[in-house]
């Protein structure tokens, strides 16, 4: 599974959505569809998984816990370990670790994050959201937490023929209210002049005969001759007095070589929400994928860069992928086997090659092969 999370929330016109740990409204509706959202799977072998914090969790009467036919991800420092079914995990982070770990990815087909403010706010800032149900109360109440706010440049309301938008009511309350879907765009910001499908953005990536290209945070491999072809390809420009933007999560920049991390040629921007802003040889830190293609569409917009490069790491590349903005893919197939825990995506059916050049050094053969965007 490509990890992507959705966001299921019910939210009063102040973005209220609770006080003193409960919902302050009961509408029957809202949970029928809550629970048909997050419940429903096209394939039936497999479940979705519902991620939330603590006090979310103890919100929820014991006779309904574990939300049934669901796997439950519970964000907490002090709960006991996992049971059937429920799982716990010490952050919003190792939340997302468990979810993309590879067996157990196979067993979801959708992630829900279900509440509350602050692991709202942590799927928001981690770039993974990408579809939002809202339930609309059209009333005013009384609330101690709130939906954090989100980029309506970012997320766009869309239709979705499966869900009925008009206004409803609660037929014990009388309370209205109307559910609204809203879709994560591709890249968008306030300069509408420029397409940004012709965003000069790249993908350079060395991979073994398994597609793998890291293991425990590193290269599994040292070949000079990959390396410098790698060197040199990312940190060209066709104009000496311009530069390239080169994007990396904040597990590849920890991994990169010294050499690497001062290139005068690069302005290394890194997706991270630990990493600190003063970091050397970084740019520029932000907190996801769409804020990162921001940053250098407004250095491309200057004149200051004439390419973005994406180096990794692997959902990295999975945003840069389905982005629909990655023009050429560099792809270095190392043509052997080794140990690695984390993979390239599957582009294969999005891109066409159209070229490929065969090196030898240090007893490896490597093609060099070049993928564009069909």
């Amino acid at each position: 599974m490509s990890l992507r999370l959705n966001i299921v929330v019910a939210a009063c016109s102040n973005r209220g959505i609770g006080i003193n740990g409960s919902l302050p409204w009961k509408l029957s509706g809202d949970m029928l569809f809550f629970k048909r959202i997050t419940s429903e799977t096209k394939d039936p072998a497999k479940q979705n998984a519902v991620v939330m914090g603590r006090k979310t969790w103890d919100s929820i009467p014991t006779r309904f816990r574990p939300l049934p036919n669901r796997i439950n991800i519970v964000i907490s420092s002090t709960l006991s370990s996992a049971t059937d079914n429920v799982h716990v995990a010490r952050s919003f982070d190792e939340a997302i670790n468990l979810l993309s770990h590879s067996e157990f990815s196979q067993q979801i087909e959708k992630a829900f994050v279900i509440g509350g403010g602050s692991v709202y706010k942590a799927a928001f800032e981690s770039g993974l959201c990408q579809r939002i149900y809202l339930t609309e109360v059209l009333k005013d109440f009384n609330c101690d937490t709130f939906l954090p706010e989100f980029d309506f440049d970012i997320y766009k309301r869309i239709q979705d023929p499966d869900i009925n938008d008009e206004i409803q009511t609660d037929s014990s309350s009388g309370i209205q209210f109307k559910f609204v879907v809203y879709q994560k765009t591709t890249v968008q910001d306030n300069d509408h002049s420029s397409d940004q499908t012709s965003l000069p953005l790249f993908i350079s990536v060395a991979i073994d005969s398994n597609r793998g290209f890291g293991q425990n945070g590193a290269l599994p491999w040292s070949i000079k001759k990959e390396f410098d072809n790698f060197i040199n390809l990312i940190s060209h420009t066709s104009n000496p007095g311009m530069k390239v933007a080169v994007i990396k999560g904040r597990k590849t920049w920890e991994s990169t070589s010294a050499l690497e991390r001062s290139l005068p040629s690069v302005l290394n921007i890194v997706i991270s929400n630990e990493l600190s802003q003063s970091e050397d040889n970084v740019y520029l830190v932000v907190k996801s994928f769409n804020e990162a293609l921001l940053a250098a569409k407004q250095l491309l917009n200057s004149g200051i860069i004439e390419k973005i490069w994406v180096l990794g790491g692997q959902q990295v590349y999975q945003d840069a992928i389905d982005s629909g903005l990655c023009q050429k893919i560099h792809l270095t197939r190392i043509q052997a086997e080794f140990q690695c825990d984390v993979h390239f995506p599957q582009f294969e059916d999005k891109f066409d090659k159209i070229s490929c050049e065969t090196i030898e050094d240090d007893g490896f053969e490597m093609k060099l092969e070049v993928y564009e965007r069909r």
